[in-house]
């Protein structure tokens, strides 16, 4: 997720000004890591994020696999690449407690993957963002709905 937040905030100085970020997932969770990179636009699209950062990395040692007896080392990583106590200070709900930038957050209800919760959260500690919620939708095909995209499109050209 650091990395993804790294790429958008490098994205941003290369290619400035943007008009909107737009992620998707882990790439959502990663803007206001990004933002606080320096990563900048008018207007920033958050589906599917999560906000528990010690849920994407449960999730992460499911999908892989991975010996769980190793997520102390990755905290440690973390903590020594990043400077600060990844997993509790880049939560995105209080990473976003200081923006006041446009933001849309869109969660679907069913999202087996992520709880609409997390949307919430996030929602109600970012200032000035819109909560759209969906239903029926589940993780992946929010990405493919037309009524998400046009209220993306919306959003970004208002």
């Amino acid at each position: 997720m650091f990395l993804f937040a790294r790429t958008i905030a490098e994205l941003s100085r290369l290619h400035e000004p943007l008009h909107g970020i737009i992620g998707h997932s882990i790439g959502a969770t990663a803007i206001p890591t990004a933002i606080t990179l320096g990563a900048q636009a008018e207007r920033y699209v958050m589906m599917s994020a999560r906000n528990e950062l010690e849920d994407l990395l449960d999730r992460f040692f499911e999908i892989t696999q991975l010996d769980k007896s190793l997520m102390p080392g990755v905290h440690q990583h973390w903590a020594d690449e990043f400077g600060w106590d990844a997993v509790i200070a880049a939560t995105p709900s209080s990473l976003v407690q200081q923006f006041f930038q446009p933001a849309l957050i869109i969660h679907d209800e069913e999202d087996e993957e992520i709880r609409v919760s997390e949307a919430r959260t996030i929602h109600e500690n970012w200032k000035g963002s819109e909560l759209f919620v969906t239903r029926g939708l589940g993780h992946i095909r929010i990405t493919r709905s037309a009524e998400v995209a046009e209220r993306v499109r919306d959003f970004l050209l208002a």
